[in-house]
């Protein structure tokens, strides 16, 4: 019987992004991950037309908003895989790139949609998010999300 495993990514983010980490889980279950930050940057092209792109995130600036990757590779199919990220605190979570998102505003204790869960006696807003979990498919994927720095 296949069954679903969960396997944490943090991102430490000052100036330039730190280390990534794993559960103990990981090690047994994930064969390959690398991660990414990219800063995006918004330029006029011509005729009043605007281009965004990526870049390496070298330095982040107040009101940045960054993409953070995070890619793997199982050497087999056992199952689907639950990924958590823990949001940096000092970035103010936007958007997903992927459908199926559950967030969680209190580090992780209670889980759910944005726009359905509560937080402080209201529902949660993206800049109350401080972890993000989605369910992927087995083998191989990548994941993003953009966020704004606080």
């Amino acid at each position: 019987m296949k069954t679903a495993r969960t396997v944490a990514f943090a991102f430490g983010l000052t100036g330039l992004i730190g280390a990534i980490w794993t559960t103990s889980a990981a090690a047994e279950v994930i064969h390959a991950v690398s991660r990414s930050v990219y800063v995006e940057r918004t330029g006029l092209i011509t005729q009043g037309r605007t281009a965004r792109t990526l870049a390496p995130a070298n330095e982040l600036e107040r009101g940045d908003v960054v993409v953070l990757m995070v890619e793997w590779e199982k050497p087999r199919d056992d199952g689907d895989l639950t990924v958590s990220v823990a949001v940096p605190r000092a970035l103010a979570f936007t958007r997903s790139s992927r459908a199926g998102l559950t967030v969680s505003a209190d580090g992780g204790r209670h889980w759910g949609r944005l726009g359905q869960l509560r937080h402080a006696g209201r529902i949660a807003s993206p800049e109350d998010v401080t972890n993000l979990r989605w369910t992927v498919p087995p083998r191989s994927g990548r994941i993003t999300y953009s966020a704004r720095v606080r």
